[in-house]
């Protein structure tokens, strides 16, 4: 729906029907009068924009209105009327949107989140850029807002499950990537039960072919180890994302890192708050790389081990 949307109103004759049509229902005398299209011209149009699903006809009496069919093509066409089409990836654009979103995000309404995710799905925004300028951003700010103490623990877990629904969304219009026969494990390790950034790393690699295994939060040291164990994945990637955990990460690193040498395919990659603040602690436990976000392990991390394949005959269960 949403790429159809750019796809039709790139035709001006269109884009005007569509416009007016933003004002209300129309008749086509009255699209007539307002676009200065020919009648034939303008029902070939509506014809077309009603196969497409994006306009509807309702009958009233001896007259037929035509209307938009969906609150997202009204939105997306709000966009194209702002001239924000060219500038979806610009920050300053970007911006407004992490404001829109942080905000409703707070408040507990979900409906202006999915509003902000449509808008941007509607301008092909990547899912990159999504994730590290949109997302992240706005509950950076929500949990900037729960440190000063301008909301509480309650409203922060809400934007979170809002934002992990989201994110689902997103997901769900995106199509994956050819499957590479790579397998990717990914936790948080004890004590770290912040899951958002690391979830975006899954969808990441998902989207670009990778199989993935998702532990979740607060995984314990054992069963980290013993799913590394049953999986055999070519990439381990941990999340520290809170103080004070840092002790428990690094001992899992060292023991990840310790069957590299019955493991050659095997890397190990931490990421989260600590993986920017210890980075040089995770290394010397034997920590391959750290990622501070998903737009470093995107355009530096991942791409170092494109050229690494899985050796035949990998388990894969």
């Amino acid at each position: 729906m949403k790429s159809q949307v750019f796809a039709e109103i790139a035709d001006a004759s269109r884009r005007n029907i569509l416009a007016e049509l933003r004002r209300g229902p129309r008749t086509v005398s009255e699209l007539v009068s307002a676009t200065g299209l020919k009648q034939p011209n303008v029902s070939n149009h509506l014809a077309r924009l009603r196969d497409c699903g994006l306009v509807e006809a309702t009958k009233r009496g001896r007259l037929v209105f035509y209307a938009l069919n969906d609150p997202r093509v009204e939105a997306a066409l709000g966009i194209a009327a702002n001239g924000l089409c060219t500038r979806a990836h610009d920050p300053i654009s970007l911006a407004t949107y992490v404001e829109r979103y942080a905000e409703a995000a707070v408040r507990g309404e979900e409906a202006a989140c999915v509003a902000v995710v449509d808008e941007l799905l509607a301008l092909h925004v990547d899912l990159v850029t999504l994730y590290s300028d949109v997302l992240g951003p706005a509950m950076a700010r929500v949990g900037d807002g729960y440190v000063l103490g301008e909301i509480d623990e309650g409203q922060e877990h809400l934007a979170s499950a809002i934002t992990e629904r989201a994110m689902a969304r997103i997901v769900h219009f995106r199509t994956k990537g050819v499957m590479n026969e790579r397998l990717a494990l990914l936790g948080c390790s004890a004590g770290n039960l912040h899951t958002l950034g690391l979830r975006m790393l899954s969808d990441y690699l998902a989207s670009e072919g990778w199989e993935v295994r998702f532990l979740g939060a607060n995984v314990p040291h054992q069963a980290f180890l013993e799913a590394e164990l049953r999986y055999e994945p070519e990439i381990v990637l941990v999340s520290c994302g809170a103080r004070g955990t840092e002790e428990a990460c690094e001992s899992l690193v060292r023991a990840l890192s310790d069957r590299k040498p019955l493991r050659p395919d095997l890397r190990v990659g931490v990421g989260g708050r600590c993986a920017l603040e210890a980075a040089p602690r995770f290394l010397e436990a034997g920590a391959d790389f750290t990622a501070r976000d998903l737009r470093e392990f995107a355009a530096v991390s991942l791409p170092s081990l494109a050229e690494r394949r899985r050796p035949p005959g990998a388990n894969r269960l």
